[in-house]
């Protein structure tokens, strides 16, 4: 049964794209968003209500040539159907010297907080915005990714039935065959196979993913352990994490988001180092041996 719900997947995904999100209209979906952009106002656009039980703080992470189009996806999370309390770019210290893009200075005046903090690679994205809201719900995203305006809703509702669970809009299946955890080339990418929740999904950051707060263990912020054993793959030291204190994930939507980037051109230096040189198995090695993982997702080692 299984078998079948997959290759109906793959095959309703390869029409979605081919049909609904070409190449002509996905650069249609970026030029609205550019369009969009040149009419900015300085119209605060965050949550303005009542006091939520927990505020919802959306947090990402640039650098280099990519700050000059973060403002992109930024934008799309201020016009949300369930707006966020705080959206929180935290660029690092040696960025305090370049002056701010036009598009960023709008967006600070719109409510954007921009921290300065000490650079860890793609763990910038979540570790401070945990530590310095420990109380929240954090949504992290990528700084080059145009979202659907209900992102944040589909997550919120996902979380408000399973609470005791990280939620994404995307996730891979991490494989097991014969008692060996199959290499990350070879897991079932963009998984559709559950949406209860489970431990052999791993959330992917790229589209979106949220953490309740009071789940990760301490462990998860131990910066000797993090630039040691994974530096690079901050999915895959979350997922060891969320193993460690046998955290749940859920695939928050049953709708099929191709990831749209807003600079098609941008080269995924990190994306190439930990995928096509392998290095996410290395690191995953690395994690699992460490916190003795394997036998959290049935496995004895790696294939």
């Amino acid at each position: 049964m299984q078998n079948i719900i997959r290759t109906i997947w793959k095959f309703k995904k390869k029409i979605v794209n081919k049909i609904f999100y070409s190449k002509s209209r996905r650069k249609t979906i970026v030029q609205r968003e550019i369009d969009r952009m040149s009419n900015i106002s300085d119209e605060f656009a965050l949550y303005q209500g009542n006091p939520r039980k927990g505020r919802v703080i959306v947090s990402l992470t640039s650098y280099g040539k990519r700050i000059k189009t973060v403002h992109y996806s930024i934008n799309c999370l201020m016009h949300q159907s369930v707006l966020p309390d705080y959206i929180v770019l935290y660029l690092s210290n040696e960025e305090q010297n370049n002056q701010l893009t036009k598009e960023l200075t709008t967006l600070v005046k719109k409510g954007l907080i921009i921290r300065y903090v000490k650079d860890i690679k793609a763990h910038t994205k979540y570790y401070y915005a945990m530590k310095e809201f420990p109380n929240d719900i954090i949504i992290t995203i990528d700084d080059d990714i145009i979202y659907d305006a209900d992102l944040i809703e589909e997550l919120i509702v996902s979380y408000q039935k399973k609470k005791f669970a990280v939620h994404a809009m995307r996730g891979h299946r991490m494989l097991v065959k014969s008692g060996l955890l199959q290499r990350y080339n070879d897991w079932e990418l963009e998984s559709r196979y559950t949406r209860m929740p489970v431990m052999d999904l791993l959330p992917t950051g790229v589209g979106g993913v949220l953490y309740p707060p009071h789940l990760l263990p301490e462990e998860t912020f131990d910066l000797d352990m993090i630039q040691k054993l994974s530096p690079y793959a901050d999915d895959i030291w979350l997922k060891a994490m969320e193993l460690l204190s046998e955290v749940p994930t859920v695939i928050a939507s049953k709708k099929y988001r191709p990831i749209i980037e807003a600079d098609g051109t941008q080269e995924k230096a990190l994306n190439h180092i930990n995928v096509n040189e392998a290095l996410n198995d290395k690191q995953l090695e690395a994690v699992f041996n460490h916190y003795d993982l394997w036998k959290k997702l049935g496995a004895i080692g790696l294939n």
